[in-house]
């Protein structure tokens, strides 16, 4: 569907009137999955300014979305990408032989095994070892190259277990992060010329027992960049204790890349893909607990 608009007005205002809808919650939605033009550009913030005269192209053709708590690793796949699920306590990527134990390895071998032919897997991004989430993988360098060039156009969004609760129930937390020689690996502060800028927003969702769930979405990707900023704000997540967290529970730390969502490099409609949390997340047992 082809429109131009005859005043200015929000995207998500503009899309409730053009399409009669009665239901916010449905405008929401069709303004995330579908895939809009505004004057040739992509846009998916319903915040979005649409100005007088502005050409807005509407293709409610929704992508595949994932919701499932799969046993399979793997949640997507097409010819060009796939997202699978790391669990905590394997790491994205190795070195050496490391490189066949990582999740990198397992994935490859899964794939290789059930194709009966070699596929080669480029990474695109990497959690730390102790977290879990939705990681993507390419099936080309191309793709690889592409995903990372756009990689500001990926929605990357966490759940974070956390001890205490925010002063504020939303916020933004903004510093400069750079490696440290002793056990902490990152530290933040003022800017210095080894230091990258980062960005991160979070909102409280709910009281967990003595625990906060926060969503966290990343504006930049540094590393470590949402456990030192839990900490900078006095709410370490549970069980990262080299960054303040009670050294209670030793083991998987509470955070969790449950959703992504992007534009696919080749069809450039949307790929949204996410996971549940698992009761284990939520109501961390004790010292021994294995990763779930």
């Amino acid at each position: 569907m082809k429109y131009i608009s005859d005043k200015q007005i929000s995207l998500f205002d503009f899309i409730m009137q053009k399409l009669n809808l009665g239901s916010n919650s449905k405008g929401k939605k069709i303004i995330k999955y579908s895939k809009i033009l505004i004057n040739g550009k992509i846009v998916n913030n319903q915040k979005y300014i649409i100005e007088s005269g502005d050409e807005i192209i509407l293709e409610r053709e929704k992508s595949k979305v994932i919701n499932t708590n799969s046993r399979s690793p793997i949640l997507y796949e097409d010819n060009f990408l796939i997202i699978a699920k790391k669990p905590a306590g394997i790491l994205s990527y190795g070195t050496g032989e490391d490189k066949f134990r990582s999740f990198y390895g397992n994935i490859s071998t899964l794939i290789n095994e059930e194709s009966k032919r070699k596929i080669q897997l480029f990474l695109v991004h990497r959690l730390d070892r102790e977290v879990m989430g939705l990681i993507i993988f390419a099936k080309s360098e191309e793709i690889q190259n592409q995903l990372k060039d756009n990689w500001k156009n990926v929605e990357k969004l966490y759940y974070a277990l956390v001890e205490k609760k925010p002063e504020k129930e939303s916020g933004t937390i903004e510093s400069w992060l750079r490696d440290h020689n002793d056990k902490l690996t990152v530290i933040s502060g003022i800017q210095t010329p080894d230091s990258k800028h980062a960005i991160t927003h979070y909102r409280f969702i709910k009281q967990v027992g003595d625990y906060s769930l926060l969503e966290v979405k990343l504006e930049t990707g540094r590393k470590n960049q949402i456990r030192v900023h839990m900490a900078d704000i006095g709410c370490p997540i549970v069980g990262d204790y080299r960054y303040g967290a009670d050294k209670k529970y030793k083991r998987q730390v509470r955070l969790c890349a449950y959703s992504l969502n992007f534009p696919h490099p080749k069809t450039g409609k949307q790929v949204s893909c996410k996971i549940d949390l698992t009761r284990t997340f939520l109501h961390p047992a004790n010292n021994d607990e294995k990763y779930k």
